[in-house]
């Protein structure tokens, strides 16, 4: 889908054209998809990469040296103190990520490399090749590893200071007691869920204290939806009852 993309920015000459007349200077993109890496090359622009993940998982391990003996895979659940056991683990969830870009990743931009460039390249070379890492993290929350000079730590740059939550959203917290709430977030890719998965997700947070009043034999629970709306934020209620 991504090299598509790629295939259909190069190959519509008026896009094409108007990208060139515009005299970028250089290329900001996200590596998590490869293909900004290839447009980039193929306008010989040099590259600035906003990055956390990339096509194989985080993006250190394609960068600086990650030995695997002290640096866990994120995910893992380990730390940088690790014995045989965990060792192998480790490297055993490292070679998933190199399983998943050699046989999964690659072959997507097979038809891009032999039809737009010569010799030899790969995704991962592309991003040893960038000239900037912004990279989403910081080491107060990484254990110590190598690094490169190339790299500049913006972890939190996103970061606001906190803002009096709207009306009804503040009723609710307030409402909640000593327990608390429950947040659930989809990120901005995900637009709805389908029916019957959201009344599995809501009967399993019913079982929880949070936002939870019990009945007998029956937990209701009260959800408060938040839906961006063209930059309003509106609100829904959903009564879920569950029987115990």
């Amino acid at each position: 889908m991504f090299a598509e993309a790629f295939i259909k920015i190069v190959e519509d000459q008026k896009v094409l054209q108007s990208i060139l007349d515009s005299k970028y200077e250089l290329m900001l993109t996200d590596p998590a998809m490869a293909s900004g890496l290839y447009l980039a090359k193929f306008l010989k622009l040099p590259v600035v990469l906003n990055v956390r993940w990339i096509t194989s998982g985080e993006g250190h391990f394609a960068l600086a040296p990650s030995p695997l003996s002290y640096i866990p895979v994120p995910g893992s659940g380990l730390t940088d103190k690790m014995n045989f056991i965990q060792r192998v683990k480790n490297f055993l969830l490292s070679s998933i990520g190199l399983f998943q870009q050699e046989f999964m990743v690659e072959p997507s931009y097979v038809t891009i490399r032999e039809k737009y460039f010569e010799g030899r390249l790969d995704s991962i070379s592309l991003l040893q090749e960038a000239d900037i890492w912004l990279f989403r993290s910081d080491f107060v929350f990484e254990f110590p590893r190598p690094t490169m000079p190339n790299v500049v730590y913006i972890g939190g740059f996103q970061c606001k200071p906190a803002q009096p939550l709207p009306a009804d959203l503040e009723e609710f917290v307030q409402s909640a007691g000593e327990d608390g709430v429950i947040i659930m977030t989809l990120g901005t890719m995900v637009n709805a869920l389908p029916a019957d998965l959201t009344d599995e997700v809501a009967r399993v947070f019913a079982k929880l204290p949070q936002k939870v009043n019990s009945f007998p034999a029956v937990v209701r629970m009260t959800w408060v939806f938040f839906q961006w709306n063209k930059h309003t934020l509106s609100s829904f209620k959903m009564e879920i009852d569950h029987e115990t």
